[in-house]
């Protein structure tokens, strides 16, 4: 039975646990029950729903996040997530799992910054998957790296603490004179063995790690080698998103190997004045 014929064949009278199994049988996971009331707009015996974004909801795909029975035994159902809706093949798919796992406005910034991000890791595979829409898939990839780049910025997201809802401004959250800051302890590694561990760790390219970071190839594999130091905090704060873990580890250890290796590392204008040099006594 198609989805249409489900609905249609849905009464006023249907009870509520046979309108949840035929929802199922169409892909569609029940995941609560919700007691709507009648209005004027939905006059008893009438079938009412709410569509969650844009398509034909005729063969069962679009989720529904509103279906109302206004009549004698049934007022009404509140649907979810259609079957695997968590594993998004398409870019049409993607879309659909980011609208259905979007917040409240009211929520956290942590929330938000969490959703943002679980849809940065989405859009990535997606763009390896529906191959036809890779670029467009890319598009919202960077577009929602910008959005955690935006919601990471905001003060309530993170103080000199790290914590979340702390006003930087604030004076007795603020470190005096003469006060320390207690950071935790990074792994006692270099920098470049630990962006290694990390690639490893998530089967993650050079490539990947590039398109991810926006920091070059060229670049990166310099500093997993430990032939240059990473002066940007710029950089340290991209590879700490794009592997999604606490910037402050990376900058540490960034800062810990640029004081270790100071006088062993070249400053980038010796060495650009030196592969200069070699250029003219080659030529």
């Amino acid at each position: 039975m198609s989805f249409i014929d489900t609905m249609h064949e849905c009464s006023s009278r249907c009870l509520l646990p046979t309108l949840a199994a035929r929802m199922k049988r169409c892909g569609i996971s029940v995941f609560s029950f919700a007691a709507l009331s009648d209005t004027p707009e939905s006059p008893s015996g009438k079938l009412t729903m709410k569509v969650a974004g844009k398509g034909n909801w005729h063969d069962g795909r679009t989720h529904i996040t509103q279906l109302s029975l206004v009549g004698d035994s049934v007022s009404g159902i509140e649907c979810g997530k259609r079957k695997n809706a968590s594993f998004p093949r398409t870019l049409r798919e993607a879309h659909d799992n980011s609208w259905l796992r979007m917040p409240s406005r009211n929520a956290p910034v942590s929330v938000w910054v969490e959703f943002r991000r679980a849809n940065v890791r989405m859009y990535k595979a997606v763009a390896d998957i529906d191959r036809g829409h890779h670029h467009e898939a890319l598009y919202w990839l960077n577009r929602e790296r910008a959005e955690v780049d935006t919601l990471m910025a905001k003060p309530e997201w993170k103080s000199l603490y790290g914590r979340e809802g702390v006003n930087p401004s604030d004076s007795a959250a603020s470190a005096g004179a003469g006060e320390s800051v207690s950071v935790t302890r990074p792994p006692d590694v270099p920098l470049g063995a630990r962006i290694r561990a990390l690639r490893a760790e998530r089967e993650m390219t050079l490539m990947e790690l590039a398109a991810l970071s926006k920091v070059s190839k060229t670049t990166l594999i310099e500093i997993e080698a430990e032939r240059r130091p990473v002066r940007l905090l710029d950089i340290v704060a991209r590879l700490a998103d794009a592997f999604d873990i606490e910037r402050g580890e990376l900058a540490l250890m960034a800062l810990r190997d640029f004081e270790t290796n100071r006088g062993g590392w070249e400053s980038d204008e010796e060495s650009s004045s030196k592969s200069e040099n070699g250029d003219r006594r080659g030529g």
